[in-house]
């Protein structure tokens, strides 16, 4: 009994994946989890807009300083990889909505906090 719902829930779970996989191919893509990134920064509340034309990204400074360091690389190159691919650089500098002072900047290869 015990081997059959093991064994069951076990192709259950293959199936899902398969299925997943075919039905939704960008969930395992590298696109698709910058897409999903891009998309959370949009809808959560540190974000207040982004520009790739003038490749800057203004954002609520408290969020952005209770992010560890190694997210806040990460979201300069994030965004500025997805402005790559919409026509600009791939540069991107990150800004405090408020003031509009220079919180970091991304050049394509390296990420510097200010």
């Amino acid at each position: 009994m015990f081997k059959r719902l093991v064994l069951a829930v076990v192709v259950i779970v293959a199936v899902a994946i398969a299925a997943a996989y075919v039905l939704r191919p960008e969930l395992f893509t590298a696109e698709g989890r910058r897409a999903r990134f891009i998309r959370s920064l949009e809808r959560g509340p540190m974000m207040v807009r982004r520009s790739c034309q003038s490749m800057e990204t203004f954002v609520q400074v408290s969020y952005w300083q209770a992010m560890r360091a190694s997210d806040q690389e990460q979201t300069g190159r994030v965004l500025g990889e997805y402005c790559r691919e919409q026509g600009s650089s791939g540069q991107m500098t990150i800004l405090d909505a408020e003031s509009n002072r220079k919180l970091a900047h991304w050049d394509g290869s390296a990420f510097q906090r200010f």
